[in-house]
């Protein structure tokens, strides 16, 4: 590699780390949250376990966590009229086999978008309008993960069950890819099996225990800020 091919290399590697844009999607939204707290991101020692769903900030672990706003701008959407019954938004390819679990929902009442807007560099921590009133407005949110994915069965996760929840539709996990105990504990959800089985009944009373639950849990709550300040040396 010549001397310009290796300066252009470093300047955009570089360029891309000031601007965050090689974070993961749960660590952008993660140094959002922290932010919104007041925290100056350069006293902390910010560390992602992907895999397991864990933040680790000076030390401290930490779940998934969503920065307040976006429960803030997704409230706005808690009366939404429920029109659509089963809702995907993301990637559809045949990777780990997506797309042959959303096959059987193509001929019900479904809405599936094929999109990567969570997966782009720029929009990571942006909150995405367009999606969380749609996800709104359906009844059911698939949560497929991927077949055979490697990793610990029981923290197994994903961010659209945590989105489905935030805007009081109730999530679908797939059977064939199952998401962790340890992660779904104590949110009512429905299997993919059971959704297509049977005419399931949306229940306004089990989406409104898990977006308080969710609150709870994936953001940063009183004592997790407290914890992280006293952190700082």
């Amino acid at each position: 590699m010549n001397l310009y091919k290796k300066t252009r290399s470093y300047l955009i590697s570089n360029t891309k780390r000031i601007l965050g844009l090689n974070l993961l999607k749960q660590e952008a939204m993660l140094r959002l949250a922290l932010k919104e707290e007041g925290f100056s991101l350069k006293k902390l020692n910010i560390k992602i376990d992907h895999i397991n769903g864990i933040n680790i900030v000076n030390g401290i672990d930490l779940p998934i966590i969503y920065p307040k706003s976006f429960f803030n701008k997704a409230e706005v959407f808690g009366e939404t009229e429920k029109k659509i019954t089963f809702y995907f938004n993301g990637d559809m390819s045949d990777s780990g086999g997506r797309k042959e679990m959303l096959l059987p929902f193509l001929k019900r009442d479904s809405r599936l978008v094929e999109s990567d807007y969570g997966r782009s560099a720029l929009t990571k921590n942006k909150f995405n309008t367009a999606y969380y009133s749609e996800l709104a407005a359906s009844k059911f949110g698939l949560c497929p993960h991927q077949k055979n994915f490697i990793g610990n069965p029981e923290t197994m996760w994903t961010y659209r069950f945590i989105e489905c929840c935030m805007v009081y539709t109730i999530p679908v996990v797939f059977e064939d890819a199952p998401l962790g105990n340890k992660f779904t504990n104590k949110f009512n959800y429905k299997s993919d099996k059971e959704v297509l089985k049977f005419d399931i009944a949306y229940e306004k009373s089990q989406a409104i225990q898990n977006h308080d639950l969710c609150i709870e849990r994936f953001s940063l709550s009183e004592k997790y800020v407290s914890d992280i300040a006293l952190s700082i040396k």
